[in-house]
């Protein structure tokens, strides 16, 4: 049920900055007409903006301190691909640029989960309302 909502949560907000988007998939819905082609090069630009949402919560939280800005950025990949395939496997292309395996990434992209959650439920915006 997470990884539903996840979804629909950075659907929605893929959809609030590029709203073209909306267009090309109520449209592929109809018809199926669009290429492979253009269904790939819409998943890697659903990659690329959903990488940075993921990350936007995450650098302000203090917990994230820990973890360093590439191990963040590994992270946000990771969650933004497995929110658009599914939980899949980090291959060894990934491993290799990031210089993180899979089980490095695994806490860091746990908490970035739980961060867009609250900031879904409202949950942000009471706790940064008491500081």
């Amino acid at each position: 049920m997470e990884t539903l909502y996840l979804t629909v949560n950075l659907f929605d907000r893929f959809l609030a900055v590029n709203p073209i988007a909306e267009e090309q998939t109520t449209a592929s819905r109809r018809d199926g007409s669009h290429t492979r082609k253009e269904v790939i090069e819409m998943e890697k630009l659903m990659l690329e903006l959903l990488s940075f949402f993921v990350i936007e919560l995450s650098l302000i939280e203090y917990e994230m301190l820990k973890s360093p800005p590439s191990l963040l950025a590994a992270a946000a990949i990771y969650t933004a691909q497995c929110t658009l395939n599914g939980c899949m496997q980090w291959r060894k292309p990934c491993e290799l640029h990031t210089n993180s395996s899979e089980d490095q990434l695994l806490e860091c992209s746990r908490l970035m989960v739980r961060y867009h959650e609250k900031a879904g439920s409202g949950e942000a915006d009471r706790c940064a309302s008491q500081i």
